[in-house]
């Protein structure tokens, strides 16, 4: 194989093109077979094989830089830069991420898993080693999703100021996740099937390159020619920036991309972008029928459970054709979200967005105040992002009263340190009006949804990735009210939880020989005063258990309350630390972190002891 002979990008120098052909092919079986046992981002990287073997062809990625926007579509260059024995255990706990890490490799630069932002960091990278006297290339590489979030037109709109020597790679598969929207897509598109521009692009290029010419002046000359009949033959908003644009390109003709990439020196002193042509699944039948299913695959080995995601889509498209004026907003994420149903059945209560939190938000006030009730359906995680739009276009005004879903809070499992939502909790509870909710099992989401939908306040509704504990009932949602699931006569310390983790704190009972008190809080914000203090009152030990950042989580709050009314029961915080926590099953996070309801009664035996 010759795959195995790719210990490095060095290696890939030795090769002639039927060499190339069959390492491509070898690398999509790998990954095909790996990523199926392992789980992971399959249909990204099936489409990108040719295009990172050519990169990796002409560039140092020692020396040279490569920024990947949300990097799921690094796994090529992770196996040509020496990590292919590594795939094993791929987004396994203590095996390689499924992301970029500098921790991993030299050849990582960033650790990142959110869209948008790697022409920002790939110009200050350029900018800097200008500014040191240094002259490695800076790539960064995006795809056709991404370029449109607004994060990367601000960058777009600095490049055509700074005029830095920056290289961009747009990798367009037509596809985010689920199809690519938008207005800048169709701009795109336009390129790929504008036959006439492309056929007199090249005939005009090869043309010019014939011309025998003499002296610089006379070579910016025909630059500027050339970026001026390029423009009459069609706009080009790259070009419009002051970007010089190449392509459409064809992703899986390695030759053409090297000869291409090797001759970006011409524009030595410009930035560049190169429209490169992929197609999302190559390779692989089923993923380049259905890419989106395909796009991220969980592990064989895992059992399957019901998800707080899948009660969330049924309820949600229950409840919207009851009510028209319900919308769903989100931002790229249809499947993660567990809104395909709601989206093919409603489709005109639904808002795919793009990847553009900010806006997600901004527009779901407008829709309110003209009175629909939107549902904004974002990863906890991705809507940290739009921290400002909640600010000002939600909290800020009287009437504007969305309902906010933040999927994948707490440990989100093997996409790691980025998808974790362990902050949620302290960037929404400061807001005025804020109505910060979680529910404990699947009917209670149900529950708190119905009761969100009549709310006069923004309400935030947080729960975990996976599954949960089934508890018999749940009582009906009231403002501001707990539910008290023990209280035994005996107890000797009172635990409140907050979410899914009322669940591993009603286990405890399991393994404790103690009696204890269980409230399931279910409101971060308005606390429930007078069930706190009624607890408080009774002098025993009090026990805040919650899926969160212990800095500015719901244990935070309570340790207030109680200060504030002058109690000074002993008193213990159990979250998640002050550090970032790595990927691995969700089950096993838990464990590490210290919150499975096994590692809960030993840290509170201990504590109580």
């Amino acid at each position: 194989m010759i795959l195995e002979k790719i210990k490095s990008p060095e290696d890939l120098k030795t090769l002639h093109s039927l060499e190339i052909k069959a390492l491509a092919r070898e690398i999509r079986e790998f990954m095909i077979e790996k990523v199926q046992r392992t789980g992971g981002h399959l249909a990204s990287n099936l489409g990108v094989v040719e295009l990172m073997i050519a990169l990796h062809s002409v560039f140092d990625f020692k020396k040279d830089r490569i920024i990947f926007d949300v990097s799921h579509q690094s796994y090529v260059h992770k196996i040509l830069s020496g990590r292919r024995d590594e795939f094993n255990h791929l987004r396994e706990f203590g095996g390689i991420s499924g992301f970029t890490d500098p921790l991993e490799s030299v050849y990582d630069v960033f650790k990142v898993g959110h869209a948008g932002t790697s022409i920002s960091t790939a110009l200050g990278m350029k900018t800097a080693k200008e500014v040191l006297g240094r002259n490695e290339k800076v790539i960064a590489f995006i795809g056709d999703a991404s370029i449109s979030n607004g994060v990367a037109f601000e960058a777009i709109n600095h490049i055509g100021h700074l005029k830095k020597n920056l290289i961009i790679i747009l990798n367009d598969n037509q596809m985010s996740i689920s199809q690519t929207v938008g207005g800048f897509a169709k701009h795109l598109s336009r390129f790929i099937s504008g036959k006439f521009y492309n056929t007199i692009k090249q005939d005009l290029e090869s043309f010019l390159h014939d011309i025998p010419v003499i002296g610089d002046s006379v070579n910016q000359t025909i630059k500027n020619l050339k970026k001026t009949i390029k423009k009459q033959i069609t706009p080009n908003i790259f070009e419009e920036f002051g970007i010089n644009y190449i392509g459409p390109i064809d992703g899986y003709d390695v030759e053409q991309m090297i000869k291409i990439f090797s001759n970006s020196d011409y524009l030595s002193d410009e930035p560049v972008i190169f429209h490169v042509l992929t197609k999302k699944g190559k390779g692989l039948k089923e993923a380049e029928e259905n890419p989106t299913f395909y796009h991220g695959l969980s592990s064989s080995l895992k059992k399957k459970e019901d998800s707080f995601t899948a009660v969330f889509g049924e309820k949600m498209t229950e409840i919207a054709k009851k009510d028209p004026k319900i919308a769903v907003i989100t931002a790229a994420m249809t499947d993660g979200t567990g809104l395909n149903q709601f989206s093919e059945e409603l489709p005109a209560q639904y808002y795919d967005v793009g990847i553009a939190e900010e806006h997600a938000v901004a527009f779901a006030a407008g829709l309110a105040k003209e009175g629909l009730k939107p549902f904004i359906a974002i990863y906890s995680t991705f809507l940290q992002r739009a921290v400002d739009q909640i600010f000002q276009e939600v909290s800020l005004q009287e009437d504007i009263n969305p309902v906010f879903v933040m999927d994948r809070s707490g440990l989100c499992g093997e996409d790691g340190p980025t998808h974790h939502g362990a902050f949620d909790i302290a960037y929404t509870r400061f807001f005025p009006r804020a109505v910060l909710i979680s529910p404990k099992d699947g009917r209670e989401l149900e529950n708190m949804m119905e009761w969100a939908k009549d709310q006069n306040n923004p309400v935030f509704i947080r729960f975990p990735k996976g599954g949960f504990y089934s508890f018999p009932e749940s009582k009906a949602i009231e403002y501001g009210k707990s539910e008290i699931i023990l209280e035994e006569k005996e107890a000797e310390f009172t635990v409140f939880s907050y979410g899914s983790l009322t669940g591993e704190a009603y286990l405890m009972k399991d393994f404790l020989s103690k009696k204890f008190n269980l409230v399931n809080l279910r409101f971060a914000k308005p606390l429930d005063m007078e069930t706190i203090l009624y607890f408080a009152q009774k002098k025993l030990p009090i026990i805040v258990v919650e899926e969160h950042s212990l800095a500015g989580g719901v244990g935070e709050a309570v340790a207030s309350l109680l200060m504030e009314k002058g109690f000074n029961n002993p008193f213990l915080r159990l979250g998640l630390e002050d550090y970032y926590y790595p990927h691995g099953e969700r089950s096993l996070l838990l464990q590490t972190a210290g919150l499975d309801s096994k590692n809960l009664s030993v840290k509170i035996a201990r504590w109580l002891a």
